[in-house]
């Protein structure tokens, strides 16, 4: 919902480098190479006639060759791929955690998994749209999954397509599989109906948060929510109440900078200098800024 879109910098000692290093690659370019001219020349002549599907061998034997080849060659597997790509989100690392999934879907193009990883690096990363395709190719290979429609409503929203975002996050708290996921779709309905000014629905919403989990288990879902009744506090002209719910988030902490940049504007607005910057240093520290350029 509020970061901003680091500049796209891949290590110089990346996988994708290794992969292209290895003797394999080349023969494998070769080979696409030779397929395209094949092609191009069949469609010019118009002689190639559609396959037979039976000669076709079954998807379980083409998924393995990948695999069969990677291990034969020394190659990365697509399982350590997607290993380290996990290892970059959990760090942050959103535009390395992207590239490792490109790679991961040249080999597996179907892959859940990957469009699933790729789709979350690209949403905390604010490529509201890459992110959108990634997970409406999730909802189609897995139309079941919660990740992808508690995804696709945050996403949605961001593109302010606010009646197709309200969909995606029904079904989220339809498909939730745990009290956690539950919260985690009420907290992200509740920024929804904020961002719509809907606040009445907004502040039931976060509630919920609170009553499904009442120990906050989740201290960022918590930390969200309480952001968010803030938002709906100010709003409604309870400043007070706002300002208990900011204190209590940034008690409990997250990891969205905007947060706390809307915060510390909110805090200035009321005159609650100290805790103004106190919350643009928080930003500051998350974003690698100037906490005294970013004040300014």
């Amino acid at each position: 919902m509020y970061d901003k879109y680091p500049e796209y910098d891949v290590p110089q000692s990346n996988i994708v480098q290794l992969f292209f290093a290895q003797h394999w690659s080349a023969v494998l370019i070769e080979m696409v190479l030779a397929i395209v001219i094949t092609v191009a020349a069949g469609q010019f002549f118009d002689i190639f006639e559609p396959l037979d599907p039976a000669a076709q061998p079954p998807a379980a034997a083409v998924d393995a060759r990948p695999a069969a080849d990677e291990a034969a060659s020394g190659a990365p597997s697509l399982d350590a791929i997607k290993a380290r790509g996990l290892a970059h989100l959990q760090g942050g690392q959103y535009a390395e955690a992207e590239g490792l999934y490109d790679l991961a879907l040249r080999i597996r193009p179907q892959d859940a998994d990957s469009y699933a990883g790729r789709g979350y690096a690209r949403l905390r990363a604010g490529d509201y749209i890459g992110a959108y395709y990634d997970y409406r190719v999730l909802a189609e290979l897995q139309p079941d999954s919660f990740e992808a429609h508690n995804a696709l409503c945050w996403v949605q929203g961001e593109l302010r397509q606010f009646e197709l975002a309200r969909g995606h996050c029904q079904r989220a708290l339809e498909l939730s599989p745990s009290p956690p996921a539950a919260a985690l779709a009420y907290e992200n309905r509740c920024w929804l109906f904020v961002e719509m000014a809907d606040y009445e629905a907004a502040y039931r919403d976060c509630m919920q948060v609170f009553a499904v989990q009442p120990h906050c288990g989740q201290p960022e879902v918590c930390a969200l929510a309480h952001f968010n009744v803030g938002r709906i506090m100010l709003a409604m002209d309870a400043a007070d109440e706002a300002v208990g719910h900011f204190g209590r988030a940034r008690q409990l902490g997250s990891s969205y900078a905007d947060m706390y940049f809307e915060m510390a504007q909110s805090y200035a607005i009321l005159g609650y200098h100290a805790a103004a910057r106190a919350s643009y240093e928080e930003y500051a520290k998350l974003t690698g800024q100037s906490g005294n350029s970013v004040a300014q």
